[in-house]
């Protein structure tokens, strides 16, 4: 990711983080995510990805709080508020929204969600991109949606489904908001030619790079890493930023198994846990190309179905990737990818869905719609 010891991250309203903070940040980033993806995928042993999971949240905060600007900057008085505003640029509109989960002003987690009642501005997600805020009581929900951006406070979830409910708390104005996608009453089918949409960062170059060959994969980049948090690489070859994505595939299983954390593991020592994780089924969905890029941010946001007569509809939400894969050519080789980094070609192409047909989901939906 760094090219030179020079390279630093420039928080516009903070000032800089030396070189050394942005390669302790960048590290714990890193290990943050990779064990992360062994929590949700059941990688390592109950225990130890629970001892994973802690330790990747607090290094991750502690190299993003650690970037707060350079010691001579730390006798500044602290300000109460972000002061980030409440807008952003987003030239398009779509009932999914970017949830990012805030540690004294600083962004620690993102996920996705979707608008399920505009007049309360609720939004579904996975309960795996809030459930931290459980344990991190100081954290916030920053709700960035069309342009605007609210804070959110989780309300309600499905007791043993990976969905949860969060509402804006502050002042809003439900006029400006579309119309939700109404929620399909169908299970997940094998077959079932979808689209998985959501907002997460994004390496630098992968949004004007990577469209698909066989469908309408569509990636718009966000300004949200740059210019609203003004997290800035000293080279703007390595900025990362969020991207708007619609990623087309098709269901390939309905009936897949997969530990999440906090909520389904085969060896918890909670036996609600251990239940759920027996009894839970989950989608397993083909997207069409390789995202050469983890899912990871994705997660919560929906899962559309276009059906006939009913027309557009949210089958599920996005709740976990498999472990990547490597691709290889004709011959046995590993293929390098010329397009991305030219790196050895990693494979993202797979993605767990919960559905939203799920008598508990269907229970949340109707308490959030204050319908018996």
């Amino acid at each position: 990711m760094l090219k030179s010891a020079k390279s630093y991250i420039h928080y516009g309203k903070d000032g800089k983080c030396s070189s050394i903070r942005l390669q302790i940040y960048v590290f714990c980033i890193i290990v943050g995510s990779r064990t992360l993806i062994l929590c949700v995928t059941g990688g390592v042993m109950y225990r130890t990805r629970h001892l994973y999971a802690v330790a990747s949240l607090m290094c991750m905060c502690a190299g993003i709080l650690g970037c707060g600007g350079d010691s001579a900057d730390d006798d500044e008085p602290k300000k109460s508020d972000c002061g980030y505003g409440d807008t952003y640029e987003q030239d398009f509109g779509s009932t999914a929204a970017l949830l990012v989960l805030e540690i004294h002003c600083k962004p620690v987690l993102m996920g996705s969600g979707w608008l399920v009642r505009k007049d309360k501005g609720v939004f579904f997600t996975a309960y795996h991109v809030v459930e931290p805020l459980d344990v991190v009581p100081v954290g916030k929900i920053r709700i960035f949606f069309n342009g605007r951006v609210y804070d959110g406070m989780r309300i309600d979830r499905a007791e043993t489904q990976d969905i949860a409910a969060v509402a804006i708390i502050n002042p809003f104005d439900a006029g400006i908001f579309p119309d939700p996608v109404p929620l399909a009453t169908d299970t997940i089918m094998m077959g079932n030619r979808v689209a998985l949409v959501g907002i997460h960062l994004h390496p630098p170059g992968l949004g004007a790079k990577n469209f698909g060959r066989y469908g309408p994969t569509v990636f718009r980049p966000l300004s949200v890493f740059s210019e609203y948090y003004g997290i800035r690489f000293g080279d703007p070859k390595q900025q990362m930023e969020f991207s708007f994505d619609s990623l087309p595939g098709y269901v390939m299983t309905s009936n897949k198994q997969v530990a999440i954390r906090g909520l389904a593991a085969p060896d918890s020592p909670n036996e609600l846990v251990r239940l759920r994780y027996r009894k839970n089924r989950y989608g397993e969905v083909d997207l069409d190309d390789n995202h050469n890029t983890r899912l990871a941010g994705l997660s919560g946001g929906p899962v559309f179905i276009s059906l006939y007569p009913q027309g557009l509809l949210v089958l599920g939400a996005v709740t976990a990737e498999p472990m990547p894969r490597l691709e290889y050519g004709p011959k046995g080789e590993l293929k390098n990818s010329e397009e991305f980094l030219s790196w050895i070609t990693i494979v993202y192409d797979i993605a767990v869905i919960t559905a939203v047909s799920h008598p508990e989901v269907r229970a949340l939906y109707r308490r959030i719609m204050n319908v018996p």
